[in-house]
């Protein structure tokens, strides 16, 4: 049975030791079904789950242009080749073409059976929208990588 680990909560030197051959995917969205997502990537002992991308995608309630969306996937899945990971892939809903080819893994998505949510909510139209992001990077070799995240998580909640 595969084992699905949050890639951004390992420390520096759990990293370090990490298989380069360790699956690595960078999700759009949440709520994939990881049964079948581990049976595309052949029943890896381990994969690991880098934090999902929120939105830019059709169906997120925040689409960008897909061209952008996708040279943003490029340049993070191309950073963790660089890391020396071979295996890095997109989880793209279905009915997307980014051109990832066999950089994507696609399967079925909750956001194209439910309606698209709205972006500011309709009530809240002419106001500011803070879409916090981080950044999943060594910190140090006590600090989990999602320190960037949790940072900016806060900040914003606050």
């Amino acid at each position: 049975m595969t084992e699905f680990f949050a890639y951004d909560e390992l420390t520096w030197p759990e990293t370090a030791v990490l298989h380069r051959t360790t699956p690595l995917i960078i999700p759009l969205g949440t709520g994939y079904d990881l049964a079948r997502l581990a049976d595309c990537l052949g029943q890896s002992e381990r994969v690991g789950l880098l934090p999902a991308v929120p939105f830019g995608w059709r169906g997120s309630g925040l689409a960008v242009d897909e061209g952008l969306l996708t040279a943003v996937l490029q340049k993070l899945l191309n950073s963790l080749r660089e890391d020396g990971f071979s295996r890095v892939f997109a989880l793209i809903p279905q009915d997307m073409n980014l051109g990832l080819h066999d950089q994507a893994i696609v399967l079925p998505h909750p956001s194209q059976i439910a309606p698209a949510p709205l972006l500011p909510a309709a009530s809240a139209v002419g106001k500011v929208v803070v879409i916090p992001i981080g950044h999943t990077e060594q910190h140090g070799y006590h600090l989990p990588l999602s320190t960037d995240n949790l940072i900016i998580e806060a900040i914003g909640n606050g």
